[in-house]
């Protein structure tokens, strides 16, 4: 991002905020009409309130109270831009720039074509949170697959052998039987009674 870029959209960035701060000021400062200004006197009979109202209005929209209220509000927007200069709001949000863009949160430029509309900070997050756990469970199925195959292998691996130890024990069979018979014969033999000679 270039310098001038950088100013662009940091000023933009503040420009935004000074004309909402600037419509604020002006709808809090604007002159009640009829319908507010007797809303703010519910306990007082109408034709008081009607009076009040002319007074309010002659005051209002003499050129002393326009001169008042145009001097007020061109210190309250002074002040507001005494405070973000002060406040250093310029550097904060070229900062606030790059972290949305290093997280994906476009903020939704019309004269940036390639942007997506702004997800906004919660949604941003949620949508991170969402694409951690969608790599976790892909993660997590990319393991139990592993397991399961080697679960296979293993499995194999028991069958296998179980059958070579039954091939085993069927080539024994013979051997045993044979063994039986000589283990008859010794025992026969170590039991015999033996004559003494002589």
């Amino acid at each position: 991002m270039s310098q001038r870029e950088g100013r662009t959209r940091h000023g933009r960035r503040l420009r935004a905020l000074g004309d909402a701060f600037h419509r604020t000021v002006k709808y809090a400062l604007r002159p009640l009409d009829w319908e507010q200004f007797a809303a703010q006197f519910p306990g007082l009979a109408e034709p008081l309130v009607a009076d009040l109202y002319s007074g309010y209005k002659q005051l209002s929209f003499s050129v002393p109270a326009l001169q008042a209220l145009h001097h007020t509000r061109v210190s309250i927007e002074t002040d507001f831009e005494e405070l973000c200069e002060e406040l250093g709001l310029r550097d904060k949000l070229a900062t606030l720039e790059t972290l949305c863009e290093e997280q994906g949160i476009a903020d939704g430029d019309a004269a940036d074509a390639t942007r997506q509309p702004a997800l906004g900070p919660t949604n941003a997050i949620r949508l991170g949170l969402l694409r951690a756990k969608q790599a976790e469970v892909e993660s997590l199925r990319s393991v139990l697959a592993q397991c399961e195959e080697r679960n296979a292998a293993l499995q194999g691996q028991l069958a296998s052998r179980r059958g070579e130890a039954r091939e085993l024990l069927a080539k024994a069979q013979p051997i045993a039987a044979q063994l039986d018979a000589v283990h008859a014969s010794s025992k026969a033999w170590a039991n015999r009674v033996v004559e003494p000679v002589g």
